[in-house]
């Protein structure tokens, strides 16, 4: 699962830069302000694990059922009506983009349950066509942060889930992936955060 999300991201973060919707700092995430700056012997860093429970938020999403094979054509269409929602003013963000994953398969062209969206500061007052609105709920999940280009971003899940795993957690059936700070696909300064749900009723053996 994990070695496949990253595809998506780097996708998306193309998306974001040609559409001009800016995903910004989230302040409070320490470990995005934490992170030393990379430079030219390493050029990405990713923080220790941390065991987080998510708050709830509102959120403002299109889903659709889908496969890494198929993903560009619901990302291509949900990215960009996302930015003009919020440069118009019809939504507050609260948040970057956030990609759920429901189960996705290891592989490629088998279909799985996405959601790409927006957490906001309060929901609609209005159906906005095209997106559906719902709570989303709080999330235990172990996270990483991850500072530095894309095209790296593969070895934050390298480092996240063997250290689930050494610490007896099972990886549920959902992941979250959030964009702190984003300037370019091969920026050293991007800023994610990666979240793989915990299996509450499951230990690793």
């Amino acid at each position: 699962m994990a070695c496949r999300i990253w595809i998506a991201v780097l996708m998306t973060a193309s998306l974001l830069a040609t559409t001009g919707c800016q995903l910004h700092p989230r302040p409070t995430d320490a470990g995005a302000d934490t992170l030393p700056a990379p430079t030219p012997a390493l050029s990405f860093h990713i923080s220790h694990m941390r065991i987080q429970m998510m708050p709830p938020a509102d959120y403002l999403y299109a889903s659709s059922h889908t496969s890494f094979d198929d993903i560009s054509a619901p990302a291509s269409q949900t990215i960009p009506a996302l930015g003009k929602l919020v440069t118009s003013g019809t939504v507050q963000a609260a948040g970057p983009v956030l990609f759920v994953y429901h189960d996705p398969s290891e592989n490629p062209s088998v279909p799985f349950d996405l959601e790409i969206g927006l957490p906001l500061r309060a929901a609609p007052a209005s159906p906005i066509d095209g997106f559906t609105t719902r709570k989303l709920p709080a999330f235990r999940c172990a996270t990483v942060i991850y500072r530095g280009p894309m095209k790296l971003l593969p070895k934050a899940y390298d480092k996240l889930i063997p250290e689930m795993i050494a610490a007896g957690l099972v990886p549920s059936n959902q992941t979250r992936e959030s964009y702190l700070v984003w300037e370019s696909p091969d920026s050293p300064n991007n800023v994610m955060e990666i979240e793989v749900g915990i299996d509450s009723g499951k230990r690793a053996k």
